[in-house]
């Protein structure tokens, strides 16, 4: 979804949604390229275009050029244009069962609607995303993961395999729940945990097919830049607020994709590497799916068939979408004949994913890994690489023991298994689901993974004749998505100066 929240809690004061009343509290990330001027939100941190993410004692205060805040007791302060996201926080008090959360924006905080003033285009308003997971830690639930983002049809469902971080066992059992809180229609058919036990010390990875990996010497990289030679490193070193996500393109002419280059030590001998990304599909790249989408017009409700009953052409969108980097993102790695695809990451929601590397090929005691990612397609967090050789893990697949919907039905058997029969939840609707919790084993830790398996339906709502020249484009010319994206957003940067 081009909503995207960060950070969210969800504190009640009876388990399972009992209560009729819960308390709220959500961080949430804002790009300030997004924005004219600071956001009128509780300012509780920033990072900035350095790289530094800083945290403060107390709300912040900003003016036209500057933000003033205190850190550590100490008074800060910081030009306005030396800031690159901005986190702030809100609090709100949801009443009845049904717990709905509303983030806030990202880098589409400009374009929430979207309406196309050309009179023989569709008019169109996007919203969408997907369903958002919050897991109970032991005193509260915290927003976990998202599940099959893009999967915008029945012809795209896909399965989803996201870490739980935050997940913890209460009397016995793991409970987490699923909320549909943007408009779109969400369809689950399936749901279960994979608890993973490994070695004290050691560290378990996923990638997109489900195989897990053992990690047990996981490296940063050695260097890392993107085309212009700024250092990438503050930003892909670690797990942290510190996230690369560059803004759209704004000259529909000029460069419409970055480059990341990435450098690890490498054994000699290694054949093949775990490559670890902490990455997904960025605001405004899911925002222009559903905006493609949207060129349709009133030809949408057809194309949308065509996908859920035409295997062939699902799966031409899925290479499309694959060859213009756009919902899955191509890893490069050189070799002596030159840069070859080696492995792809996957779009979605922010997660860590394993990409399993061929560097069999990869000479000397370096490997060298390239991305491409269009501008304004991509956040990504991390990226780290491992050479061990696998160790043992013991997983426990385990399906639902229970799962209610806020207004109280028994959604369990459509979660059981991935068989057509689906949990289907619209805006404000929310699911509580219960998992049994094994016994830990003496001496490993865990590490759960939420298997999901599903697709939503954006509220999409186009009218009039397809746009079919622009979809032409889109679909016959190299980056033809990305620039239209880099037109859409120069008009909307220059949409305020224009009523100025």
């Amino acid at each position: 979804m081009f909503d995207r929240v960060f950070t969210a809690v969800v504190v009640c004061s009876a388990l399972f949604l009992a209560t009729p009343a819960c308390s709220v509290r959500r961080v949430n990330r804002i790009d300030a390229a997004a924005l004219q001027k600071a956001p009128s939100d509780k300012i509780v941190g920033i990072t900035t275009t350095k790289g530094d993410d800083v945290s403060f004692d107390t709300a912040a205060s900003t003016n036209d050029k500057t933000l003033r805040a205190t850190v550590k007791k100490a008074a800060y302060e910081i030009p306005l244009d030396q800031i690159q996201r901005y986190w702030v926080e809100r609090r709100d008090f949801s009443t009845g069962r049904t717990v709905a959360l509303v983030s806030v924006v990202g880098v589409a905080a400009i374009a929430v609607a979207v309406v196309i003033s050309n009179a023989n285009r569709p008019k169109v308003v996007n919203t969408g995303g997907c369903p958002f997971v919050y897991s109970w830690d032991g005193r509260q639930f915290v927003f976990d993961a998202e599940l099959f983002g893009g999967a915008v049809a029945r012809g795209l469902q896909r399965e989803d395999y996201s870490e739980l971080l935050h997940l913890q066992p209460y009397n016995g059992a793991y409970r987490v729940l699923v909320n549909d809180e943007l408009a779109e229609t969400d369809y689950t058919d399936r749901l279960e945990l994979l608890a993973v036990d490994h070695r004290i010390g050691t560290s378990v990875g996923i990638d997109d097919s489900g195989k897990l990996y053992s990690l047990n010497a996981l490296q940063v990289p050695l260097s890392a830049h993107d085309e212009a030679g700024a250092d990438l490193l503050p930003w892909l070193a670690s797990d942290d607020r510190r996230i690369w996500e560059a803004p759209p393109a704004s000259n529909p002419g000029g460069r419409l994709r970055h480059e990341i280059h990435l450098t690890f030590s490498k054994p000699a001998d290694a054949a093949t590497a775990k490559f670890l990304v902490h990455a997904g599909t960025g605001e405004w790249g899911l925002h222009m799916l559903n905006t493609l989408f949207g060129l349709y017009g009133q030809d949408l409700a057809s194309k949308l068939a065509s996908l859920d009953r035409n295997p062939i052409d699902a799966q031409a969108l899925k290479i499309w979408s694959a060859t213009e980097d756009l919902y899955a993102l191509k890893v490069w790695v050189e070799e002596p004949s030159g840069w070859q695809v080696r492995g792809m990451i996957p779009g979605g929601g922010m997660g860590a994913r394993v990409v399993e590397l061929d560097v069999s090929r990869a000479k000397g005691d370096q490997v060298h890994i390239r991305l491409q990612p269009p501008a304004g397609f991509w956040a990504i967090n991390s990226a780290a690489i491992d050479f061990s050789p696998e160790q043992n893990l013991a997983v426990n697949r385990i399906a639902p023991q229970s799962a209610r919907t806020s207004a109280g039905k028994d959604v369990s058997r459509e979660l059981q298994a991935t068989d057509g029969s689906y949990y289907t939840a619209m805006k404000g609707d929310s699911v509580s689901v219960g998992f049994d919790a094994p016994p830990e084993r003496p001496g490993m830790s865990r590490t759960v993974f939420l298997h999901s398996n599903g697709y939503y339906r954006p509220d999409v709502h186009s009218h009039g004749p397809a746009d079919n020249v622009t979809l032409s484009k889109i679909f016959t010319t190299r980056d033809g998505l990305a620039r239209f994206a880099a037109e859409r957003y120069s008009a909307l940067r220059l949409a305020p100066l224009a009523a100025q």
